[in-house]
């Protein structure tokens, strides 16, 4: 029997169905593992990043913690820290140096006690008269007697002229304190918020 289809019909019939079978592969085969290693990729990139930021973050993390294990070790080491419970008797010896000092005192106040980690900081404000070579000797003698306070801020009066010449002063200081659990050792943090 005589077929009377000519080549190309064969041809193009056995072109159509390898096309199909080609195109039912790449469909059921090829593309979905072209999306998965795109998928993989983008999840690898997200995994990449979070394991960056996470080393940072520990970086950081170990970075605070050896400053604050260094500093606390300064301030543990600085001699003559004393426990809140000896407020009064701080104020009346800060007092008692600018008497000595010829510092007149107007006001000696302090300010409810900030806890920190290891210690409390208590802001105290001190205002009075003098002339400006007794404020450079009663700060220079603070500084030495007492190590456990710090200078926040100082304002002279308007009205000093010269040296010899007694103004109006107001000052802020800090008195690191020891906390009351914190046994014989206290930790002089970072200056307060607002710190000059």
């Amino acid at each position: 029997m005589k077929l009377n289809c000519p080549t190309w019909c064969i041809d193009a019939g056995g072109m159509a169905l390898i096309a199909a079978f080609s195109a039912g592969a790449f469909v059921l085969g090829v593309r979905p593992a072209i999306e998965a290693r795109a998928q993989s990729r983008t999840l690898d990139q997200s995994a990449e990043a979070a394991e960056t930021l996470l080393q940072e973050r520990v970086t950081t993390l170990r970075g605070l913690s050896a400053a604050e294990a260094a500093a606390r070790a300064r301030v543990e080491a600085l001699p003559g820290a004393r426990p809140l419970s000896e407020r009064s008797r701080v104020m009346t010896e800060l007092a008692e140096l600018a008497r000595e000092m010829g510092v007149s005192v107007r006001e000696l106040s302090p300010r409810e006690p900030r806890k920190e980690a290891r210690c409390s900081v208590v802001a105290l404000r001190l205002a009075g008269d003098c002339t400006l070579d007794e404020l450079r000797a009663f700060v220079a003698a603070m500084h030495q007697r007492f190590p456990d306070v710090e200078l926040a801020s100082l304002d002279q009066g308007a009205s000093w002229g010269m040296a010899s010449s007694a103004g109006p002063f107001s000052m802020d200081v800090w008195w690191y304190a020891l906390s009351d659990d914190a046994g014989s050792a206290g930790a002089k943090p970072a200056r307060p918020a607002g710190s000059p």
